[in-house]
């Protein structure tokens, strides 16, 4: 019984700290955004750059063009970059070896 309780909490030990590796990002300018041959995304490159997920780079985060919302995001960040509006990422692991962006938020100010 005590091994199983100990198994059970160093199993939701790490549970939880995979979920939590995931994370999201301040909103903040977009400086750069650049598609690039060989890349499967639209390459941002924002105010606050981290790597939440241990992806290894955090020069650029990454929109997969696979994303069901990649066309309307583009606009948005198109058009917040236009407007100098701020914008907020939720990032969720990693696409060739970037954090990848799985949600967007635009900030009035």
């Amino acid at each position: 019984m005590k091994k199983t309780l100990i198994a059970l909490t160093l199993m939701a030990s790490s549970v939880s700290f995979n979920a939590a590796a995931a994370g999201s990002i301040d909103a903040g300018d977009i400086n750069f955004l650049l598609f690039y041959k060989g890349h499967s995304g639209l390459l941002i490159k924002h105010q606050y750059q981290i790597d939440p997920d241990n992806c290894g780079r955090r020069d650029y985060y990454i929109l997969p063009d696979n994303h069901p919302h990649f066309s309307q995001i583009y606009a948005l960040l198109l058009a917040a970059q236009t407007a100098d509006k701020k914008v907020s990422f939720d990032i969720d692991g990693c696409l060739e070896g970037r954090p990848a962006i799985t949600h967007v938020g635009l900030a009035k100010q």
